[in-house]
């Protein structure tokens, strides 16, 4: 596998994931930008099937590194996650120098204890130096995991280094790529998120949604992929147990242009719609109700209920950059019950200057009672440098810095 090189900008990143079929949102290619820029880990949040694993994906083919991956899940230890001593081989050792006549302790622990007797798992393998570059470590699905796990994470992500009491320290010699992934069934410790870029990915628009799906999809027709991606944009302003994803999209008009559908109606809708039911739905409570009355709506009223034109943007967590002509100031959702609109309220107008604006605007939210350290303006500021903020502010894009993760 050969490894090529970072991309330069967020355009050159928003390129090459395109040329690979991703095709994200500029929110998220800048802050996935500065996370390879700063040699942060990656922290995406978001519902389900939204993509969050697949970007992952995505650079390991794009740059040519290695992906390894950690699937959590409930009672994930770190004899699963990081290491274990091969026991069987080292009672084989120990029985080998007994039948030998060695009897020096000190010396056969130091033998029992030595890395060919380490079995190394995908954390302690991701620190490990490789030709083609430091690998692509994702963790996937953190919540499913327990807290216990979750603290032990801590020096990994902050030193890139385990311990190992009977081994020593082992340390990267080059930080490997993180992306940590949650879909937020339980909420992640603020210490781990402090040692994270965090992001917050939605729903993509009608738009968007569309075009991955022409992309995913090459034999759909054009007016049976208009039909889906409304409906199903449509389905996520119901009150289902769980909302379809793009995953659900992809597979639903994949399901329908295999039963050669060329577009929904009336009577087309009954049809395909009870034989292809379950693949948006994904849970039994929901492919229940909407197989039945999306089959009485899916006519050319129900799949425009919600116009391409717009997109629903559901819990947005991100502190988002707006230009300015005097300046910029950073936007941030007004009704997310944190007290951001109170910290939007003491803010001054810009005054064009960077520093003086980050500052200003973290103590407004620390007079919210947002807690915000110095640690998180440091980052925002090395940030907006690195996206080459500062000079012209007309050139502002959605950064999508979150600040409330303060050490």
């Amino acid at each position: 596998m050969n490894a090529s090189a970072m991309p330069a900008s967020v355009d050159a990143l928003l390129e090459l994931l395109t040329s690979r079929g991703y095709l994200a949102e500029r929110a998220l290619a800048t802050v996935t930008y500065l996370s390879l820029r700063m040699g942060r880990p990656l922290f995406l949040e978001g519902e389900a099937g939204v993509g969050k694993t697949e970007i992952a994906k995505v650079l390991s083919a794009a740059l040519g590194r290695k992906l390894i991956r950690l699937q959590c899940y409930e009672g994930l230890d770190v004899a699963s996650a990081v290491y274990e001593w091969n026991s069987a081989a080292q009672m084989i050792a120990i029985r080998l120098a007994e039948a030998s006549g060695d009897a020096d302790r000190d010396q056969l622990t130091s033998d029992i204890f030595a890395d060919r007797f380490l079995i190394k798992r995908p954390l302690l393998q991701a620190l490990e130096p490789d030709v083609a570059g430091s690998p692509v470590l994702l963790i996937d699905e953190l919540d499913r995991a327990d807290e216990a796990f979750e603290a032990y994470l801590l020096e990994i992500l902050s030193d890139f280094q385990i311990t190992i009491p009977e081994f020593g320290t082992v340390k990267a010699p080059q930080p490997p790529i993180v992306i940590i992934t949650s879909n937020r069934t339980r909420e992640i410790h603020d210490a781990l998120k402090r040692r994270c870029l965090y992001h917050w990915v939605d729903y993509p628009s009608a738009e968007r949604e569309l075009a991955i799906v022409k992309s995913r999809v090459p034999g759909i027709s054009a007016k049976l992929s208009e039909q889906v991606v409304r409906f199903v944009q449509a389905l996520r302003d119901q009150d289902f147990y769980k909302s379809p994803g793009v995953a659900e999209t992809i597979d639903w008009a994949t399901a329908l242009t295999e039963l050669d559908a060329r577009s929904l109606t009336p009577a087309g809708g009954r049809r395909y719609l009870g034989r292809a039911s379950e693949i948006p739905g994904r849970h039994r409570a929901d492919a229940g109700r909407w197989s039945a009355e999306g089959a009485e709506r899916c006519d050319e009223r129900a799949v425009t209920v919600c116009h391409s034109g717009a997109a629903r943007q559901r819990r947005t967590r991100n502190l988002a950059l707006q230009p300015l002509d005097s300046g910029f100031a950073l936007r941030a959702p007004r009704n997310d019950g944190n007290g951001y609109s109170m910290a939007i309220n003491h803010l001054t107008p810009p005054t064009g200057n960077i520093a003086d604006n980050v500052i200003g605007f973290a103590r407004a939210l620390r007079a919210a009672g947002i807690p915000v350290g110095p640690g998180a303006v440091i980052d925002a500021m090395a940030a907006l440098q690195l996206i080459e903020i500062g000079k012209p502010l007309r050139r502002l894009h959605h950064a999508g810095i979150d600040l409330r993760q303060a050490p």
